[in-house]
This record gives C-alpha cells, structure tokens and sequence, in this order.
C-alpha cells in the first residue's frame, strides 16, 4: 500500500467522458478540433501581423511616439568658462598622474620576498 495513490485521488477526474449535450463538441472529431486550432492560430497570427503594420507606418509617418525637435547642435555656443575649467581640471589630473609615476610605491607588496639584512 502507498502513502499517496493518484488513481484513488484522481481517479474520475483524468477520465474521459462523453458530453450530453451536443453544444458541446470539442472531443468529439479530432480532425475537427485540429482544424479549429489551426484556423485560430491562423487568426491570430493575421492580427498580429495587421498590428505590426499599422504601428510601422505610424512610426514612419511619425504619428506616434512623438518627440520635441531639438535645436541643431551648430547653433550651440560654447560656453568659455566651462571649457577652460574642464581643461583646467584635466591639466592639473595629468600633473598629480606624472607626479605619482615618478614617486616610489609607499607600501609594501607583501607577495615579494623582501631581501633580510645578514647577520655577523
């Protein structure tokens, strides 16, 4: 005896029975039921397909996701004192960089052997 029985749980439930009513059809002609699922699916693929196109040429007709035309970026000035200060900036980076470059390292790499003074 096992602890869980399917059959005994589910017994009726996976069974096939045969509708009374002839409303209802689906079981009945296999064929039938295949030629439903096809037809649907050919439905709903030409939706989806009407969809796309409709969307694609609202998009290329720019009827849709509508954007604010932004000023040409010629027109643009620059602004003087921000772009010295960005040089500025950028100078003084190179300079600390060259400076650390010529300086030792302060710390020690503990994965190199460090060579021990001899003792007499």
């Amino acid at each position: 005896m096992t602890l869980f029985s399917p059959k005994a749980k589910f017994g009726n439930f996976f069974k096939r029975t045969q509708s009374s009513s002839e409303a209802v059809q689906f079981g009945r002609d296999p064929s039938f039921d295949w030629r439903m699922l096809c037809v649907s699916f050919l439905v709903l693929m030409l939706g989806a397909i009407t969809v796309s196109v409709v969307v694609y040429g609202r998009v290329d007709k720019e009827d849709i996701f509508l954007t604010e035309k932004e000023k040409p970026t010629s027109l643009l000035s620059l602004d003087k004192f921000k772009l010295e200060r960005a040089v500025l900036f950028y100078e003084n980076k190179r300079e600390r960089f060259e400076m650390l470059k010529r300086k030792p390292l302060s710390t020690v790499d503990p994965f190199i052997p460090q060579a021990r003074a001899r003792e007499n």
